[in-house]
């Protein structure tokens, strides 16, 4: 955040800190937009975990049913 600026308006996710923004982002203050990200990231991993296993079910069904692959 190069060109973040202090503009004194209240945090808009917990109300009590000063937000630091800029342009681009929304307006939330560094802790809440350190939890937010944090929690992002924690999400991706959850999805990218799902994927994963989605994708290794598919195959096994592929295997096991290769009748449903000839088909496509």
């Amino acid at each position: 955040m190069s060109d973040s600026v202090s503009y004194g308006q209240p945090c808009a996710l917990c109300g009590q800190g000063e937000i630091l923004t800029s342009a681009d982002e929304t307006a939330l203050c560094s802790e809440c937009l350190k939890r937010s990200e944090s929690l992002f990231e924690e999400e991706l991993s959850r999805v990218e975990l799902i994927r994963t296993i989605r994708g290794t079910d598919v195959e096994v069904y592929d295997i096991k049913h290769p009748i449903s692959i000839a088909e496509k």
